[in-house]
């Protein structure tokens, strides 16, 4: 068994788990790593059990366990399939409701890059576009990605990105290593085998922290079958409200976690979307084979933007 030291802004787990699973760990949880503190707020502990009884209370038929201090997994296989749809899903969540009840942080369903200077949010639903728009923006040279499924943010527009490994479908695959030969060197590919299973980018994250303090610019992609005359089309506040609302994902509870009820909760959700559609410019991107051609409409709306800063 192998410790891992994890620090989720401020929120320290303690994960006790076999050594086969460093790398998935350090894949999917690198940028919250740390070298150790003296007391964690949660301890969690994983181990492989191939005798598992049927039944579980996981959806791949695991068991997970919570007390007050303490989350346990009994899993009975490791693998990509097993440590994604069990581990990962369930201890996401656990931080999710604990970031909410304790800093306001509510978790979108989105991406997040810094490109240009510009804190950009990517939101949508899945299949509209924004991992592949987060790529192209993140790998760019004056590009970070510190999320690209994943953020959490609060009414003070503090967001904090959930860095991981790329999924991704073969075309965008294809696109990513003929646009991006320069990164060959320093990207890591996990080609699938299973069908209906994705591949895996694994991208550094360059950035010193996962948190950025405030949003820019939002951005919501449609993936869209013909190159269309306009890629981007301002978003009125009312739609980006709606569209935020929609892609907010509340956290389990598992019956334990203090944090409010759900009406609250959403109350609270749509304060955060509010304050982001009053202070963040909207645009709809209409996304094409080549991510190239929609980066250079997204200069071009920067660039408007410092023009007219300057002006």
């Amino acid at each position: 068994m192998s410790d891992f030291f994890l620090d989720f802004r401020g929120l320290r787990y303690r994960l006790s788990a076999p050594a086969l699973l460093k790398e998935r760990i350090e894949a999917d949880y690198g940028a919250f790593l740390c070298d150790g503190f003296d007391a964690a707020d949660y301890v969690v502990s994983v181990t492989e059990e191939h005798d598992l009884p049927l039944g579980g209370n996981t959806k791949i038929g695991d068991w997970f366990q919570i007390g007050p201090r303490e989350l346990s997994f009994r899993c009975r296989r490791l693998d990509r399939s097993g440590w994604e749809r069990s581990v990962r899903t369930y201890l996401t969540a656990h931080v999710s409701s604990q970031l909410y009840a304790r800093k306001g942080l509510v978790r979108l369903h989105a991406g997040l890059v810094r490109y240009r200077s510009k804190n950009i949010l990517v939101s949508g639903p899945s299949g509209a576009g924004k991992t592949s728009l987060c790529l192209a923006l993140g790998t760019a040279p004056s590009g970070v990605c510190y999320a690209h499924e994943m953020v959490f943010a609060n009414t003070e527009r503090v967001a904090m990105g959930w860095p991981q490994p790329f999924t991704v479908n073969e075309g965008t695959l294809r696109w990513f290593l003929s646009a991006r030969a320069d990164l060959a060197g320093r990207v890591e590919i996990e080609n699938s085998v299973q069908e209906g299973v994705k591949n895996r980018i694994k991208v550094p994250f360059l950035a010193d922290s996962v948190t950025l303090d405030g949003i820019d610019l939002i951005l919501f992609p449609t993936r869209i079958a013909d190159r269309g005359a306009d890629a981007l089309r301002v978003v009125d506040r009312q739609t980006v409200c709606r569209r935020l609302s929609t892609e907010v994902e509340v956290p389990g509870t598992f019956n334990y976690a203090p944090f409010e009820p759900a009406d609250a909760f959403m109350a609270s959700t749509a304060e955060i979307a509010k304050v982001l559609a009053e202070r963040c410019p909207a645009y709809g991107v209409e996304w094409f084979d080549d991510q190239r051609v929609v980066v250079s409409q997204i200069d071009g709306l920067i660039d408007s933007d410092l023009r007219d800063s300057r002006a």
